[in-house]
């Protein structure tokens, strides 16, 4: 666990236009799914003594940030600081503090201020008061161009939900900055510790489980579901579509090298020899799965294009 939709994607957008939308969105969604699911196991498995007090104090504040929500409270800074605390006594309260930062963000509001329509029409009546206005300065604008411009930043910040709005401004840090120190934080191999060798039978089974593992059940479980009526496979694909982003789903990077950090905590002198094995098998697993799943479905679309 878990799938690196940031790699698995990459991947996938390699073969270029030829991939299907839905193809795209299957990937997503599983991979966002299982991302969710190992949270859930080091919340249950990796959580250290419980400290009733600290979890107590926590779950009240996350219980006033839903009131804030459901009363449509939207100043970010109020969920932006009540969250770092909750973080925090997360990470005193023997609950790991990954679960603290999922809780916070149900509690953001995610509804619009106002519908599409209605921000088309308010943009159109303010870019319509812009225009209208003569403007002889080359430098300065005049008034009405200026309230025109902040009616528009209004609305702009309207049709975006504080969640929304949140996420997209976070989205370049964590791709550029958090992202890659927490990779490079969790990523290192030393190739030989204690004289014991670095390659062993954890890092194939911990490879493989990503490569085979990944494909039996993203695929089975699949093929169960459409089988049982639960669901259906989407326009334009295939079950030989589907076993290529089952391949590509046993891309698991970040997730996975923080959980093997947690899982070899206790045990103690081997704790790096068997932290190094079992990174070794992550990096091994997912560049094998990387490439069985892009080669795979370049064949695939391929063939597809002479049909």
């Amino acid at each position: 666990m878990a799938t690196d939709i940031t790699f698995s994607l990459g991947i996938l957008s390699l073969l270029g236009k030829r991939v299907p939308l839905a193809l795209k969105v299957f990937l997503v969604a599983f991979a966002i799914v299982d991302d969710i699911g190992a949270i859930v196991v080091i919340a249950i498995f990796y959580s250290g003594e419980l400290h009733v007090t600290f979890l107590l104090i926590s779950l009240a504040l996350v219980v006033f940030l839903f009131i804030l929500n459901r009363l449509n409270v939207r100043y970010m800074p109020i969920y932006i600081i009540v969250g770092l605390v909750v973080w925090f006594l997360f990470l005193h309260s023997g609950i790991h503090a990954t679960i603290a930062g999922v809780i916070i963000a149900f509690t953001i509001p995610s509804a619009r201020k106002i519908d599409l329509n209605d921000f088309k029409e308010r943009m159109h009546g303010s870019i319509h008061d812009f225009e209208s206005t003569p403007h002889t300065d080359d430098v300065a604008l005049n008034n009405t161009q200026l309230s025109a411009l902040d009616n528009m930043v209004l609305q702009i910040k309207k049709i975006q939900s504080p969640l929304q709005n949140l996420e997209h401004s976070l989205h370049t840090v964590v791709n550029y900055v958090i992202m890659p120190i927490f990779a490079f934080a969790n990523a290192g191999v030393v190739l030989q510790s204690s004289g014991m060798s670095t390659f062993n039978t954890l890092t194939i089974a911990v490879g493989s489980s990503l490569i085979f593992g990944k494909i039996v059940g993203v695929f089975i479980s699949s093929f169960i579901t459409v089988k049982l009526g639960i669901s259906a496979l989407p326009d334009r694909i295939k079950w030989k579509h589907i076993l290529g982003a089952a391949m590509l789903g046993g891309i698991g990077f970040t997730m996975s090298l923080f959980i093997s950090n947690l899982a070899y905590e206790s045990i103690g002198p081997f704790r790096g020899v068997a932290e190094n094995q079992a990174k070794l098998g992550i990096l091994m697993g997912s560049l094998t799965a990387a490439l069985l799943g892009y080669f795979y479905l370049r064949i695939v679309f391929n063939k597809d294009s002479k049909e």
